[in-house]
């Protein structure tokens, strides 16, 4: 995915360089400034997010046999953007866009230990900001339709929240435990598209846009909080100090990936391969947008 939107950024340069109609302005009156406003899918891998989570459910299945229920990644994800456009020439625009993005999954397991019914629940939130920054270069087919190649660096702003809670139930007695977990940070990428746009009037055009997004967060540190209740137990805490860690994890001499949120570094014997959690954005969003020429 890096290779080949580098790829694609080095094309739109050599070509913007290499083509007399650059640096031509457009047709006398034309507008030269388009908004678009559009929404819709987006997808991304969620790095070790995404191996933890599997990982505890494999770990769960192989320990306690057969599990009611199943965890789950949210990969997918909704996604909403505009895009201020400003043109350099009848087939070359600037573009600065921001949007947003959600990945969000509530999901739980229950499984039995003896007489001890348990179950786990996980919610994972992920909230994407990007700012971006494009070469547009239009491939025009017709007077009704156009291809939009575009390519650019963009700033990614994150903001993750991981809850997760425990419910017991044994012989009429009950408990429960809940840790949560936020944490911000933001990191810079890199983002390459194709637009298929069709023109429904002098100022107005519906654009189908996919966008192909290369972008990774780490070192997440934050804010914690734990309390339990129930007929086990009662407590209470938080603080700000714990981080989001990445470990392979070997019991009975199979190695589960894990995800732990605490202040210190995993060890022990059976520990390895320990480092700061990734949580991974490369992927791609699927865009239906309406694109107005303003002035």
């Amino acid at each position: 995915m890096k290779r080949q939107a580098f790829a694609l950024a080095v094309l739109l340069g050599l070509a913007a360089v290499g083509s007399a109609q650059t640096l031509a302005d457009p047709a006398p009156g034309a507008p030269r400034f388009s908004i678009r406003l559009g929404g819709g899918a987006a997808y991304a891998t969620l790095g070790d997010l995404g191996l933890g989570i599997a990982g505890q459910e494999s770990y769960l299945r192989d320990e306690y046999g057969e599990l009611d229920g199943s965890y789950e990644t949210p990969k997918l994800g909704s996604s909403f953007g505009g895009e201020l456009l400003y043109a350099l020439s009848p087939r070359f625009s600037l573009g600065l866009g921001a949007g947003y993005a959600r990945h969000a999954k509530a999901s739980q397991v229950t499984y039995a230990i003896g007489f001890i019914d348990v179950r786990e629940r996980i919610n994972p939130r992920l909230t994407l900001i990007p700012l971006e920054l494009n070469l547009h270069m239009a491939i025009p087919l017709g007077r009704s339709f156009a291809f939009d190649l575009f390519a650019g660096p963009g700033y990614y702003w994150a903001s993750f929240d991981y809850e997760f809670r425990m419910d017991l139930d044994l012989l009429g007695m009950s408990g429960y435990d809940v840790y949560t977990f936020k944490s911000r940070r933001g990191t810079v990428g890199f983002q390459a598209g194709l637009g298929f746009e069709v023109a429904l009037g002098s100022r107005l055009a519906l654009v189908l846009n996919a966008v192909g997004r290369y972008a990774r967060l780490s070192d997440f540190q934050g804010d914690w909080t734990e309390e339990g209740g129930g007929d086990f137990w009662e407590y209470s805490d938080s603080g700000d100090g714990d981080a989001m860690w990445y470990y392979g994890w070997t019991y009975e001499d199979k190695k589960y990936d894990q995800v732990a949120f605490q202040a210190e570094k995993p060890f022990g014997s059976l520990v390895s391969d320990v480092r700061p959690a990734r949580i991974d954005l490369t992927g791609i969003a699927v865009f239906l947008s309406l694109k107005i020429r303003l002035f």
